[in-house]
C-alpha cells in the first residue's frame, strides 16, 4: 500500500515540477513568459526532436533578445531630415 501511495506521490509531483515550476523558472531565468516556454519545447521537439527540446529555451532567449534589440533601435533612431 505505501509503495502505490509513493509511485503516485512521485507521479504527481514530477508532473508539477515539469509543467509548472520549470517553465516558471525558466522563464524568469531567460525573460521569457513561461507559457511561450511551454509552446517553445513543444514546436522545437515536434520540429528536431530531443536536440530540439534541449536547445529550444536558448534559441527563443536569441530570438527575444534579436527581437528587442531591433525593436528599440528602430523606436530610437530619428529619420534622417
Amino acid at each position: 500500500m505505501k509503495l502505490v501511495f509513493v509511485l503516485i506521490l512521485f507521479l504527481v509531483l514530477n508532473q508539477i515540477d515539469a509543467h509548472i515550476v520549470q517553465p516558471l523558472v525558466m522563464g524568469q531565468q531567460v525573460n521569457i513568459h513561461p507559457v511561450m516556454v511551454i509552446v517553445t519545447f513543444l514546436v522545437m521537439g515536434k520540429l528536431f526532436g530531443l536536440i530540439g527540446v534541449l536547445l529550444a529555451v536558448p534559441a527563443a532567449a536569441i530570438i527575444v533578445t534579436l527581437i528587442d534589440e531591433f525593436a528599440l533601435k528602430s523606436e530610437t533612431e530619428v529619420p534622417p531630415t
